[in-house]
């Protein structure tokens, strides 16, 4: 910053000094330098007004905060990056409650649904990200990509449901891509949609380049028509695998109604939510207590943001989100926060939507053989079972008998059994409610029988069924 811009700040703030107070410096709560804070907030066009719940955690890092977007160091956006709803959300509208044979049990399933509900109870909740990729301390901006981090959010969640194994899957792909939607420069809740016709990648493939975009330097607009804006390329991320996972049924949700939110958060699982954003929410974030309700009642509006909802409480009153500025921020201090159900000061606009999955990738191969005939044992495991024993086996071929002697595996309950660097000739797997993973230097022999029978079946490269083997793979 050069010094001739230092001037006239520190001048408005020496006149701030008998215009707004003396900034007291308080022993016990740090230095308090809300008459510092307050002019800055005006020289930066930000609210001046603190909300009085959150005036006494006011401290010296606000006043370096608005000095930075004095400064242009950091560029204070109009919104986080939701731009509001899609324009077909009242044609992609589900209700559940046509989906029941007759109100009676539509009311008897709400009957039943529980007075709170957190999805992460059910261990398919991914660690909340940061959007700006950085620490507080050295916040540089935003890249307007809520909307993007709600839907992989959204995604992580679905394929944990499914068995899968629990993915950090990339924004990146979503900002710089999809291009119904405007990269740093905001996006809809939809975005999920996108994946119908390609897969997922992976965040550690095509990182977040975006993290140091900022709206201000996208020079994004207010209104339409949107401007698109990526520093990455979609084509930088070509040399990146998808993952076979696709978006099946996508849908928005009547949020006027509770229990159609309730019942689409219970069977489809965490989902995407926005809502209109005042800055007394980044009031609420900063400094709310572990467990408060943001319930909106003053400030300026900043547009839109978009979260992933992952439960609720009724004692509340309030819809429990997962947000993306980070793992350990916010009022619970894990990335997590409550907004109430209702009483807000504004409309706040809730939006939401919710999709679920399909996995595409092949789950039965035969590879047919010579004549050789190949008896096998069947290890089947119960639901409940969480040991396979998988017995020796005996191979007859004409007039050679060959024992193969084979090992006992664990499967912890709910994981794949994992098949890797070892070569058979003969054995079954058989297991209706875990997967199978065949990778790298898993072979079956020349004249080998090997049967997997699983509930998902993954043959990953460095698997091999050799010419004159028998191998069948079969998905129940």
């Amino acid at each position: 910053m050069k010094a001739g811009f230092l001037i006239p700040i520190f001048g408005v703030l020496v006149m701030a000094s008998g215009a707004f107070g003396t900034g007291d410096v308080d022993d016990n709560e740090g230095v308090d330098l809300r008459d510092t804070i307050t002019v800055l907030q005006i020289c930066a066009g930000m609210e001046a007004d603190v909300n009085a719940e959150y005036e006494g955690k006011i401290g010296l890092k606000d006043a370096i905060f608005a000095l930075q977007v004095v400064a242009g160091i950091i560029f204070l956006p109009k919104e986080p990056g939701d731009l509001g709803m899609p324009d077909d959300y009242e044609q992609t509208m589900k209700s559940f409650i046509d989906s029941f044979p007759d109100t009676g049990s539509y009311e008897n399933s709400v009957a039943q649904l529980p007075e709170t509900f957190d999805w992460r109870d059910k261990g398919v909740v991914t660690r909340a990200k940061d959007q700006r990729h950085i620490t507080p301390a050295d916040d540089q901006g935003w890249c307007g990509s809520c909307w993007a981090f709600a839907a992989v959010g959204a995604l992580e969640s679905k394929i944990l449901m499914a068995g899968g194994p629990e993915y950090d899957l990339s924004e990146q792909q979503q900002i710089s891509c999809n291009t119904y939607h405007y990269g740093c420069c905001g996006g809809y809740l939809n975005a999920a949609v996108f994946w119908r016709d390609r897969g997922s990648l992976r965040e550690s493939c095509t990182g977040y380049g975006d993290y140091g975009t900022t709206t201000g330097s996208c020079g994004c607009r207010d209104e339409p028509p949107y401007i698109h804006c990526s520093k990455v390329s979609c084509g930088n991320l070509d040399t990146c695998g998808e993952l076979s996972y696709r978006t099946d049924e996508h849908y928005t949700v009547n949020t006027g109604d509770g229990n159609e939110v309730r019942l689409s958060l219970t069977e489809d699982g965490p989902a995407t939510f926005r809502f209109d954003t005042w800055t007394d929410f980044f009031d609420f974030w900063n400094y709310g207590s572990h467990g408060q309700v943001y319930r909106q009642s003053g400030g300026v509006q900043k547009g839109g943001h978009a979260v992933l909802l992952i439960g609720w409480d009724d004692g509340r009153g309030a819809w429990l989100c997962k947000n993306s500025w980070g793992e350990r921020n916010g009022p619970n201090n894990d990335g997590t926060f409550y907004i109430a159900y209702s009483g807000h000061g504004n409309n706040l606009y809730f939006g939401m939507s919710n999709f679920t999955i399909t996995d595409t990738a092949p789950t039965t191969t035969t590879t047919t053989s010579s004549t050789t005939t190949t008896s096998t044992t069947t290890t089947t495991v119960e639901p409940s079972t969480t040991t396979t024993t998988i017995s020796s086996t005996t191979t007859t071929t004409s007039s050679t008998t060959t024992t193969v002697s084979t090992t006992t595996t664990t499967i912890p309950q709910g994981d794949c059994l994992i098949l890797q660097n070892e070569t058979v000739t003969g054995t079954k797997y058989e297991t209706a409610d875990h997967c199978i993973r065949a990778g790298s230097g898993y072979v079956v022999e020349s004249g080998g029988d090997v049967t997997m029978e699983a509930g998902a079946i993954y043959l990953e490269p460095g698997f091999q069924a050799k010419t004159g083997s028998k191998f069948r793979a079969t998905a129940k």
